[in-house]
C-alpha cells in the first residue's frame, strides 16, 4: 500500500460534515505531491459537498523501505539499499546490451543459474 492509499485508507475512517455519510477511497483525490507531503482533496460524492483540503505529511523511516516486495528478505532489502537506485541511463544501457547479444546469450549465465531454471522448468512441468 502506498502512501496517497494510506491517506485514503485514514480520510474513510471519518464522516461527511454535512450528511454524516463515510467517505469513500475515491471521495479523497490527490492534488498534490511533493516530497513527503500530500495535499488532498475531501469531498463527498454522497451529497456533492466540497468538505475541505488537507496537507498530510507522510514520514518514511530511513530504515524502512516504502514498498516492501513480498520476495525479498529484510536482509536481502538491508543490502540492496545501499546501491543507487537505478536510473533511466541504466534502463537504457541494459536494453541496448540486451540488443547487442547474439545467439549465445546463454553464455553470460552462470551455470548454477542454468541448471536451476532448468530443474524448475522440470518440476513445473510435473505438476
Amino acid at each position: 500500500m502506498d502512501a496517497f492509499q494510506l491517506i485514503q485508507s485514514f480520510f474513510t475512517r471519518m464522516r461527511c460534515n454535512f450528511c454524516s455519510h463515510t467517505f469513500s477511497p475515491d471521495d479523497i483525490q490527490l492534488l498534490r505531491q511533493e516530497e513527503g507531503i500530500y495535499i488532498v482533496n475531501v469531498y463527498c460524492n454522497q451529497c456533492d459537498t466540497q468538505n475541505g483540503v488537507a496537507m498530510v505529511g507522510v514520514e518514511v523511516p530511513q530504515h524502512a523501505h516504502p514498498f516492501p516486495d513480498p520476495e525479498l528478505t529484510e536482509e536481502e532489502l538491508t543490502r540492496l539499499a545501499e546501491f543507487d537506485p537505478i536510473t533511466d541511463d541504466d534502463v537504457l544501457s541494459a536494453h541496448q546490451f540486451i540488443n547487442q547479444l547474439d545467439g549465445g546469450w546463454q553464455r553470460f549465465i552462470p551455470q548454477e543459474m542454468l541448471a536451476r531454471c532448468t530443474e524448475t522448468e522440470t518440476e513445473s512441468q510435473d505438476d
